[in-house]
């Protein structure tokens, strides 16, 4: 028996009310509210056709034995930057099937392809977009002659008919000529897969796979499926679904995509992530991003595959690998194989939302990720909104693409996290961090991030010495008002502080802060620096046993993720 052996599907996440497009455009071009019904799935700004292959496949894969794969065929009309579609019948998606003659969940019966030089669209090779001939025209003696063909000729070679088809799936993005192609093959309502044009619009070359992982995920052993195909042309084929698609594991699919949505009616949102609209980034963005060809290769198991590595003596896995393993117990040099790390568990250990970093979709989300088996990774986050995500929230990581040298063209791309949507915890929960009783100095505290987490960490039970100089953002002046109503903030909401105003630019200034916290809370267990550096000297003549608490944050900075002393 030949056939399909799994198959697995991805939707983005993102969603786009086609109303909002007629909103922003329909006073130049009224008639497309004839087709502003529903929604159309849009990539991420850090998605495209490879990475949605990527997340197809690994669906497809799943309880699999990928070893085993013997070929890969990628195909698609829109690979990386090549095409960007933006019509509104459209919409971004990716599907994957496995064929093979074990353990088969669709026995295929037979095939039957008509070949047309049909140019309904077509992109020039010096322009970004399609170039779309009148609707008519592909309606008309495209889909609805083209289709037929290849469904008839099926028919007669395999000696069948519509009476021994229970699922009939093929695409057409308009919905009226879907129905009417249907009926003159004569397939009753119920045996005609949607075109899902309401739900995420045509996917151009993958919207055939689209539609037959949606059929087969809600299909029964025994059911016989039609699918057809369309450009230049037509393929038709047939297949009986077996016993066998009981034993699939659960996997996200089409129909678990389109349930993880989340739509917009930000129309300059989605243009933005196309591509198609020029905003200024600033001079952070500015950064050179040239890819060194030579580490991508050396480096390609990781950057590719999410290999990090594993000590062969304790077993304790990281990434990235490296010569020597992690584990201060071990130590043990050079006994790192491949780990790879991309279908492993893993949560939300730290996170944050950088306002000042560059991202196109701001606030630019990352954090650290601690998988299930061990090791841990500081990840960008993708697919998620900050007010969202909480520590302990499962992740999962996915291939997206990093960055685009826009000068050359040239694609980044390398793992990310995506946090699994859940119900957050509320506050006040009994695993929230606390820091009842502990002295924190908390630097540049009279205002933004300093400020904030001043007020965090007395919200969780910190001591906290506010210190903040008062003076200008270039380090000119001083004042003592920007420290002293945090510190009244503070009170005001049940907590303890103390303010001070010396500056962090010299060991004496560094002296006297932590001599404050000594002197009204009597120790230090916590140093969050968001001014400058705490010079070492300032560390060193401190007594032995705050000595130690201070450097042992100082040391570990972003690493101790047990609680949030992060020093600059």
């Amino acid at each position: 028996m030949i056939g399909i052996t799994s198959y697995g599907g991805y939707i983005p996440r993102l969603r786009l009310d086609r109303m909002s497009i007629f909103q922003s455009i329909g006073w130049f071009a009224p008639a497309i509210v004839m087709v502003a019904q529903g929604e159309r799935s849009f990539c991420n700004w850090d998605e495209d056709s490879v990475t949605m292959a990527v997340a197809a496949a690994r669906d497809c894969l799943t309880g699999k034995d990928k070893s085993q794969v013997d070929g890969l065929f990628l195909c698609s009309t829109t690979l990386p930057f090549s095409d960007r579609l933006n019509e509104m019948w459209f919409g971004d998606g990716a599907a994957s099937v496995l064929v093979g003659d074990q353990d088969v969940i669709a026995e295929f019966g037979g095939s039957y392809t008509v070949t047309h030089d049909f140019v309904d669209h077509y992109r020039g090779a010096s322009k970004e977009v399609d170039y779309m001939w009148e609707e008519r025209w592909v309606r008309t003696l495209g889909y609805s002659k083209i289709i037929p063909e290849a469904v008839n000729g099926l028919f007669e070679k395999l000696s069948i008919s519509m009476d021994d088809v229970d699922r009939f799936v093929f695409p057409c993005f308009f919905k009226a000529e879907h129905s009417k192609i249907a009926k003159t093959l004569g397939a009753t309502p119920e045996k005609v897969m949607d075109n899902m044009h309401d739900v995420c619009g045509e996917t151009g070359a993958a919207h055939p796979l689209v539609m037959l992982v949606r059929a087969l995920e809600e299909a029964q052993p025994g059911d016989r499926i039609l699918v057809a195909g369309f450009g230049q042309g037509c393929d038709a084929m047939y297949f009986t679904v077996t016993d066998a698609i009981r034993d699939l594991p659960p996997r996200r699919g089409i129909n678990g995509s389109l349930a993880n949505k989340k739509t917009t009616d930000n129309y300059l949102k989605f243009l933005k992530f196309r591509g198609l609209i020029e905003t200024e980034m600033g001079i952070r963005a500015e950064a050179p991003t040239q890819t060194a060809m030579t580490v991508l290769w050396r480096k390609r198991d990781m950057l590719l595959g999410m290999v990090g590595g594993r000590c062969t003596e304790c077993g304790t896995p990281q990434f990235p690998r490296s010569s020597m393993c992690v584990n201060p117990e071990c130590e043990t040099v050079n006994s790192q194989e491949p780990y790879e790390f991309a279908d492993i568990p893993a949560k939300v250990k730290t996170f944050t939302g950088d306002m000042l970093a560059v991202s196109v979709d701001p606030p630019h989300i990352y954090g650290m990720v601690e998988f299930e088996e061990g090791g841990r990774y500081m990840a960008d986050f993708s697919d998620c909104e900050l007010s969202d995500v909480y520590v302990g929230q499962p992740v999962a990581i996915t291939f997206r693409r990093r960055y685009m040298e826009v000068q050359r063209g040239f694609s980044g791309y390398f793992w990310k996290a995506v946090p699994i949507p859940g119900e957050k915890p509320a506050e006040g929960v009994a695993d929230e961090i606390r820091f009842d009783d502990q002295v924190a100095i908390v630097t540049g505290a009279g205002a933004g991030l300093g400020r904030g987490y001043a007020l965090d960490l007395a919200r969780r039970g910190a001591k906290v010495v506010v210190n903040d100089l008062g003076g200008a953002r270039d380090g000119t002046g001083d004042g003592t008002s920007a420290a002293d109503n945090v510190v009244e903030e503070i009170k005001a909401a049940g907590g303890e502080a103390v303010a001070n105003y010396d500056s962090v630019a010299t060991a004496e200034g560094g002296q006297s802060i932590v001599d404050s916290a000594i002197e009204a809370f009597g120790r230090v267990d916590i140093v969050i620096n968001n001014a400058g550096i705490l010079r070492d000297k300032t560390l060193a003549k401190m007594e032995p046993e705050n000595w130690d608490a201070i450097m042992d944050v100082h040391l570990k900075g972003a690493y101790n993720v047990t609680r949030p002393a992060f020093i600059k």
